[in-house]
């Protein structure tokens, strides 16, 4: 059976297909991959989109994010940190690489980028609350102890 997304990556094949040139059709079929869990394929497509335009954030945002799914903190990173530096007001790039600085255990590195995030929009603590209830949860899921100053649960997570 075709499903939506089947459909969406046949689509961008034909795209790509006409024109081998388009980073857009790359990163539209590497969002595809994506959703469909397809992670391996969608870095593949976002990496040629990046090749295509070198200056596509949302392209490295999105690379990034796949790269979590591998496991691959340190490549996500960079992809995000990339993002960052061609648009300086991605908030959901600062906030995942925050978040990954949290799984990694760099503090302050992690308060710094949660803490623009929030200054430019981003609920920091309905994402956390999204993923983990507790800093205990959250401790458990990233395996880390997280010390005392940095997290209080009087309205959630809040980095101090």
């Amino acid at each position: 059976m075709n499903t939506p997304v089947d459909a969406s990556i046949e689509d961008c094949s034909e795209a790509i297909a006409l024109n081998p040139a388009s980073a857009r059709a790359y990163y539209s079929r590497g969002n595809a991959y994506f959703d469909k869990g397809e992670v391996d394929n969608a870095i593949a497509d976002y990496s040629t989109a990046i090749e295509l335009n070198h200056e596509y954030a949302d392209a490295y945002y999105n690379r990034g994010n796949a790269y979590i799914g591998k496991g691959d903190f340190d490549a996500a990173i960079s992809d995000f940190s990339k993002a960052i530096a061609l648009t300086p007001d991605y908030a959901a790039a600062y906030y995942h690489r925050g978040d990954l600085w949290l799984h990694l255990q760099e503090w302050e590195k992690a308060k710094a980028d949660l803490t623009i995030a929030k200054e430019m929009g981003i609920d920091i603590v309905g994402f956390f609350h999204a993923a983990c209830q507790s800093v205990e949860e959250f401790e458990a899921w990233y395996d880390v102890k997280m010390p005392e100053d940095k997290v209080c649960m009087r309205q959630g997570f809040v980095i101090k």
